[in-house]
């Protein structure tokens, strides 16, 4: 896997982390040219991607799942994300609907 990893990478057309696992256990991890081309800073398999607005979809459908298992309704107070965030002040009255992506982190 390493040669193959590589070998795309040396021709331009791989530049990311690769992580396989198998029956939960990490069995190989990797990461492939630079997090920064410009300071050359490497990737490493704890590299962080920001995925912008990708995962806002995937908050919308954790939070419908939540709902649907009767754990939150769509009208709940956000204070219930406080814990997780205690650095973000909180309007009283503010609800589920207006929080950003990462306060579902």
């Amino acid at each position: 896997m390493d040669y193959k990893k590589k070998n795309l990478n040396e021709q331009g057309t791989f530049n990311g982390t690769v992580l396989v696992a198998e029956a939960g256990k990490v069995i190989y991890q990797k990461g492939f040219s630079y997090a920064n081309m410009d300071t050359k800073e490497r990737l490493t398999p704890k590299s962080v991607f920001r995925l912008a607005s990708v995962s806002k979809q995937f908050t919308a459908m954790c939070i419908m799942m939540l709902k649907e298992q009767s754990k939150l309704n769509y009208d709940d107070v956000i204070k219930i994300m406080a814990k997780h965030h205690p650095e973000r002040e909180f309007e009283p009255g503010e609800r589920l609907n207006t929080a950003t992506p990462d306060m579902c982190c």
